[in-house]
């Protein structure tokens, strides 16, 4: 029996039957395989693609420790990784401060909750990267310059 072929190399008989319709059988099974592929190819690709490092947006009041430092994420092969610093300006000891936006399509799918290092050297802070887009950082009782939210990752939904 001949065959014919889809885009993606999928083979189906063609039939010489008059009386069966297995081509037409064939050729609707062959399309629906093929529309479906090309869905997980499209799916795939946007999984594996890089985006680049992308800016946190900051909110009023609060600021990067500096231009080369500025919050980013970025996002390969379905992993989203974190770098930058956050400036103290607008902070307070012991206070919960809502310092940024994470951009959306980088969004953790649960709550990241970490310990952030500090321009004092040590780890006196708390970093919320929260699945609804907030950066929260919650400083000791003691302010720093500046507040590490780099190297942290979490897979996106």
């Amino acid at each position: 029996m001949p065959a014919n072929t889809s885009p993606d190399n999928i083979t189906y008989p063609v039939s010489t039957d008059q009386v069966s319709p297995l081509e037409s059988v064939f050729a609707t099974l062959a399309a629906s395989v093929q529309t479906a592929l090309t869905t997980l190819k499209a799916r795939v690709t946007a999984i594996e693609a890089d985006t680049g490092w992308v800016d946190i947006t900051i909110s009023p009041g609060f600021a990067a420790n500096s231009v080369d430092e500025r919050p980013q994420v970025r996002r390969k092969n379905g992993i989203v990784y974190s770098k930058g610093l956050f400036a103290s300006t607008g902070m307070s000891a012991n206070g919960g401060h809502t310092v940024g936006t994470i951009p959306a399509g980088f969004l953790p799918p649960v709550n990241v909750i970490v310990r952030a290092g500090t321009s004092a050297g040590n780890v006196s802070a708390t970093v919320f990267f929260s699945a609804a887009g907030p950066v929260i950082i919650r400083p000791g009782a003691s302010l720093s310059s500046y507040y590490g939210v780099g190297g942290f990752s979490w897979t996106t939904n």
